[in-house]
């Protein structure tokens, strides 16, 4: 497996995260969206090809997710890139919104997040005010055999309904 080691995944997420940005990019910001894609590779010339969910991932589908994750551990999968569209939640904002002190432990934060996230929201970000996240586009590599590495991008919707970067 040393050729997945020496592999430059962190160039094959900014090429792969780019053409999810240029498919973002070609579509309206209301409506639009990338799928989620999820393309597991067993050595660095040859990937499979990618499970793409075009409608994006419901619950049911995600907890389906985290068992494939266990397959591809028990498999030994050595790599899998994960492209998605996704909100990224502004910390700050959000401690703001439920009351909670700024000085707040990290686990701490995400305990009473959760717990506040599922009393009040019905468990998902997208029940909460938008001013407290944003749209996103996130592509990750993950594996056993390579140091995890991810990019993000942020956007909103432009004067002419267009897709504009921050």
């Amino acid at each position: 497996m040393w050729y997945i080691a020496r592999m430059d995944w962190q160039t094959v997420v900014r090429e792969t995260h780019q053409k999810g940005l240029d498919a973002r990019a070609q579509q309206p910001f209301e409506g639009g969206g990338i799928p989620f894609r999820l393309r597991p590779y067993i050595n660095p010339e040859k990937h499979g090809p990618d499970l793409e969910l075009k409608d994006g991932i419901s619950n049911s589908t995600r907890e389906n997710l985290l068992r494939t994750a266990a397959l591809f551990r028990q498999l030994k999968i050595p790599v899998a890139l994960i492209q998605s569209d996704a909100r990224r939640a502004n910390i700050s904002d959000i401690l703001a919104l439920f009351g909670l002190p700024a000085d707040l432990g990290v686990e701490e934060m995400q305990r009473e997040y959760l717990c506040i996230l599922n009393e009040r929201f019905g468990g998902t970000m997208e029940n909460l005010p938008p001013e407290v996240w944003k749209d996103t586009i996130i592509t990750a590599i993950k594996g056993p055999n390579v140091m995890p590495f991810s990019v993000w991008t942020c956007y909103h919707g432009g004067e002419q309904g267009e897709v504009v970067w921050e």
